[in-house]
């Protein structure tokens, strides 16, 4: 019995000092040393340079060929809008320094241009994805929801542009129970903008924005 504890006790010096010699690396340090470049984890990318995740940065970054700008926050999460259902397209307001940025469920700064959230609201960024209010207050002015009038068609494509598509369908909705009424769906690169035409006295409403 004293041979067998001397035994134990014997093994259980050698390890304590070959693990003082050679100190294990942490599980988490061990991964974060083997990370480099752009790695998603979860929904939520970083940038690891050295081992150690980039913060408050921006970086460029190319993905597939195509070169986004990201910007990684305090705890080197890019930041990034919510993801919406079958992945439509979304966009977030960040602030950074003095500006607002925009940001998709990709994490990419917008390129300049019109966009619409999750909760259709219709927002326009310009270079570098830095967001607009005084356009986006005049688009909206411009372009409101529940507007009836006979131009507003025309007036969508004066501020929007051509759509990529156009689609039509009989209507469910009215703004009385006797005139024919037709849905209209103006598809745009990320969203689309529905309109309601009375196809009696041909006047529109601008019914709704939505991501896509």
């Amino acid at each position: 019995m004293k041979k067998f504890r001397k035994i134990c006790l014997a093994l259980m010096l050698a390890l304590t000092l070959q693990a003082a010699v050679v100190p294990a690396l942490p599980a988490a340090q061990t991964w974060a040393a083997s990370r480099k470049g752009l790695v998603k984890s979860g929904k939520k990318y970083y940038y690891y340079k050295k081992g150690s995740k980039i913060k408050n940065k921006w970086k460029k970054v190319s993905v597939k060929g195509v070169k986004y700008r990201f910007y990684f926050g305090k705890n080197g999460a890019a930041y990034r809008a919510k993801s919406l259902f079958l992945n439509a397209y979304n966009v977030k307001l960040f602030k950074i320094g003095k500006k607002k940025y925009g940001f998709d469920n990709y994490s990419h700064a917008v390129a300049p241009g019109i966009y619409v959230d999750g909760s259709s609201r219709i927002y326009v960024f310009e270079k570098k994805g830095v967001y607009s209010d005084k356009k986006t207050k005049a688009l909206r002015a411009a372009l409101p929801k529940g507007k009836i009038s006979t131009d507003m068609y025309s007036r969508v494509i004066a501020k929007l542009g051509r759509p990529k598509k156009v689609t039509e369908g009989n209507s469910c909705s009215g703004w009385n129970a006797v005139d024919p009424f037709t849905d209209l769906s103006l598809v745009y690169e990320h969203f689309e903008v529905q309109l309601v035409r009375n196809d009696k006295t041909k006047a529109y409403m601008l019914n709704n924005y939505f991501s896509i």
